[in-house]
């Protein structure tokens, strides 16, 4: 097992998170200390369920189980019947797209910048939050440009080609 994985399931089990039981105890359930850790606590699970229903129902479950519940890439293949691959590619899109909306509430609850592309124009604008979203939303049968109309209406952003927006969406 990683570190990186240990700790950040001690994070989960901080905020109340049981991989035990399965469930999830409520905010502060497993915090020493006291009603301002509780309510930090809170606020931290709020905003990582707020991102967790944002990603697809496939790469939510993996995330649950993976995280939340200890589970292993060969058991979660078994019960899915996918390839290991497969899932590791999947989680790496959870994961990322993960970071991405919670880059926000990173940086506003403990003023951490969000390391990004500095070239990136997208990276760069206050609004990444809800272009971010609006790239999420796009039709992916259609072609980029109502995208790149509404970031020039909306936000004044003017992107000559979809390879920015492309690069953003893969990379970012």
């Amino acid at each position: 097992m990683s570190p990186v994985r240990v700790t950040y399931q001690d994070w989960i089990v901080t905020l109340g998170r049981d991989p035990a039981l399965r469930r999830y105890a409520g905010p502060g359930t497993m915090s020493t200390g006291g009603a301002f850790e509780s309510d930090r606590a809170a606020e931290i699970a709020e905003a990582v369920g707020r991102a967790l229903e944002s990603l697809t129902d496939q790469e939510r479950l993996l995330i649950i189980r993976f995280y939340f519940m200890g589970e292993s890439y060969e058991k979660l293949s078994c019960l899915s019947g996918r390839a290991i691959h497969k899932l590791a590619a999947v989680h790496h899109r959870a994961v990322k797209k993960l970071r991405a909306r919670l880059a926000t509430f990173v940086e506003k609850r403990f003023d951490v910048r969000p390391t990004g592309r500095p070239d990136c124009i997208i990276c760069r604008s206050p609004f990444r939050a809800e272009i971010d979203t609006l790239i999420d939303q796009r039709d992916r049968g259609r072609s980029w440009r109502t995208v790149i109309k509404a970031l020039k209406k909306r936000y004044s952003i003017i992107i000559k080609t979809p390879q920015i927006l492309i690069g953003h969406e893969k990379y970012h």
